[in-house]
């Protein structure tokens, strides 16, 4: 029975790495990043692959989107490796909330920045 046990963790264990490798994201899964030359991929295959871009859905990058606030957040406080508390759950700023479905992701990247000084927002407690 140990054994037994044993060998199905260490399956699962190995897919689990290799199916996360298996299905990570590049820029061949982009629509809008198809049309680059090899170079150029190889700089979004590299930022997709550490976490700093997502795209804007499963098949748009959003190559020529226009950043949003969120968006400017993650990407600096990652590129800069600031310390990030993902568990974090409230906001210094009166207009960031963890609910947000659509920017609340970036609560802990925008209070990263603000903890090293990048940012203060626009207005007395306004991002």
């Amino acid at each position: 029975m140990k054994k037994t046990l044993s060998v199905v963790l260490t399956s699962a264990m190995a897919f689990s790495m290799f199916s996360s490798l298996a299905f990570a994201k590049t820029s061949a899964d982009f629509t809008d990043l198809k049309d680059l030359d090899a170079a150029t991929k190889a700089k979004f295959d590299a930022m997709i692959s550490a976490g700093i871009f997502d795209g804007v859905s499963d098949t748009t990058f959003g190559l020529k989107d226009e950043m949003n606030r969120a968006q400017f957040a993650k990407v600096a406080a990652l590129i800069m490796g600031l310390d990030i508390n993902k568990d974090l759950q409230t906001s210094s700023f009166s207009d960031v909330s963890v609910t947000d479905e659509a920017n609340g992701y970036a609560l802990p990247y925008i209070e990263a920045l603000k903890t090293a000084g990048v940012t203060d927002g626009y207005a007395e407690g306004q991002y």
